[in-house]
């Protein structure tokens, strides 16, 4: 067994912060002096300055809503959105905003106003393999395709900030640059972390970004928003062992070295790693999913195949998870007279079955930066009310956002669309999922609102100065 979690002992298996390409001198020393002032930001007042941004939302929301009934009918899977990419871009042509392309094969990053700080904004846009069941007017058009996670309305939200953003730097309000990053593949494609590589956020002092739900750890209703500090979403990662032994007839046991029996034996020991292994108050999931083991009623076959998954909040905790998987498989096989071999599937790219390209990736622990989050949780008060900001628990799902705020600054929110009388109530990744288009402008006036007020916070000094609308 390896030692204890870090908690326990040190921060050696802390995830690597993934880096950018070597930045100017100039671009350096902007983003220390953003980093010092990030110890300030939250005493700033955010009041008189994100409200007019919700009115703006609303007054364009015809707009968005028509973008969002666009995208939705042209559901593509992970960096085959081909269509989605052109039509966002078609979007900013309209718009006058200028953009780069492509990223990650079909991503885009538009950019408004210039200089410094320099704030990104996020969506993905990437739909899921399933099949629409909700007959909507403007239902997907591609047969087992569908915006079954909410990406169609984060482009829209995000489009829609744009447009207000476009008003500022028309009007010369916008105090630095604001980069708007339409992403794809984060379904299963580790997208984020692609664009990220490619240099796409090269220069960015702060990130923030949105995702869509009935219901996170707990209900959503329309015009409620939940941003955590720390911990938002799990670390997830997957993997496979085989266990070999030496097969024979049922009848004879004793000539042969079992690996079925060592396989049970190392689901039941792998549970231990978290009730026995892990420190009580970390959350930790490790779960075995599948298991094949022979055809045959009466042969011992001569290997089993296992498979799971494992979670984690905390980043130590969740590297810590995958070495003590292998050893735990591995030791326990070996007390059985069998060896076993354990593959976390990092970094390969396979192929489906319809010859999309699927990237087992291991996705690190999303984790908020407690100084931005604090600061939208200040702008969302305006927006939303005091009362409609939730502090939700994270839950154990992933989100490959996580990548970001591993290398910038960042904090992200889910935004509540449930309202059960129009049918918006349905999880996530269900055929049945609906989106409460009455969220859409509140998702928009939020990624304008915190760009504009961190601008402004970050130029003012401590009394930042907030643009009309």
């Amino acid at each position: 067994m390896p030692p204890p979690p870090p908690q326990l002992e040190s921060a050696r298996a802390r995830l690597p912060v993934r880096r950018l390409t070597r930045e100017p001198l100039t671009t350096m020393l902007a983003r220390s002096l953003c980093c010092a002032l990030l110890a300030l930001l939250p005493a700033l007042s955010t009041a008189g300055g994100a409200e007019p941004f919700l009115q703006a939302a609303q007054e364009i929301a015809p707009w968005i809503v028509e973008v969002r009934r666009q995208l939705h009918r042209i559901p593509e899977t992970r960096f085959n959105e081909v269509k989605t990419s052109a039509a966002i871009r078609a979007r900013l042509d309209e718009l006058g905003i200028a953009y780069r392309h492509p990223f990650a094969i079909t991503g885009v990053v538009a950019t408004l106003g210039s200089g410094s700080p320099v704030v990104a904004l996020r969506a993905d846009f990437d739909a899921l393999p399933m099949h629409e069941d909700v007959d909507l007017p403007f239902k997907s058009e591609h047969p087992g395709r569908m915006h079954a996670c909410g990406h169609d309305s984060h482009a829209a939200m995000l489009l829609g900030a744009g447009k207000i953003l476009k008003r500022l730097e028309a009007d010369g309000k916008l105090r630095g640059t604001v980069k708007l990053m339409f992403q794809p593949g984060e379904e299963g494609g580790s997208g984020a972390k692609k664009m990220l590589d490619e240099g796409a956020l090269a220069g960015v002092d702060v990130i923030f970004g949105i995702h869509t739900t009935a219901d996170f750890s707990g209900p959503l209703p329309t015009g409620t928003i939940t941003i955590a500090d720390g911990p938002v979403m799990a670390g997830t990662g997957m993997f496979d062992a085989v266990i070999t032994g030496k097969g024979g007839h049922g009848a004879i046991p004793h000539q042969t070295v079992d690996p079925v029996v060592a396989a049970s034996a190392i689901i039941m020991a792998l549970q231990t790693l978290v009730s026995r292994n892990t420190v009580p108050t970390e959350a930790a999931v490790v779960s075995v999913t599948k298991i094949h083991a022979g055809d045959a009623n009466n042969v011992i076959p001569s290997a089993v195949e296992i498979g799971g998954t494992y979670r984690a909040l905390s980043p130590d905790v969740f590297s810590w998870l995958q070495g003590a998987i292998k050893e735990k498989v591995q030791n326990v096989a070996a007390a059985y007279g069998c060896t076993a071999t354990v593959d976390f599937d990092d970094g390969k790219e396979l192929y489906t079955d319809l010859g999309e390209l699927w990237i087992t990736e291991v996705t690190p622990p999303l984790v908020n930066n407690a100084t931005v989050a604090a600061f939208a949780r200040g702008v969302a008060d305006e927006i939303f009310g005091p009362g409609n900001v939730l502090q939700q628990p994270p839950c154990m799902a992933g989100e490959d956002f996580a990548f970001l705020t591993q290398a910038i600054p960042g904090a992200f929110a889910w935004v509540g669309h449930k309202n059960v009388e129009k049918d918006c109530a349905a999880a996530n990744h269900n055929v049945l999922f609906q989106v409460d288009e009455d969220s859409i402008p509140y998702g928009a006036a939020m990624h304008a609102a915190f760009a504009v007020n961190w601008l402004n916070a970050h130029n003012a000094g401590a009394s930042p100065q907030h643009s009309e609308l």
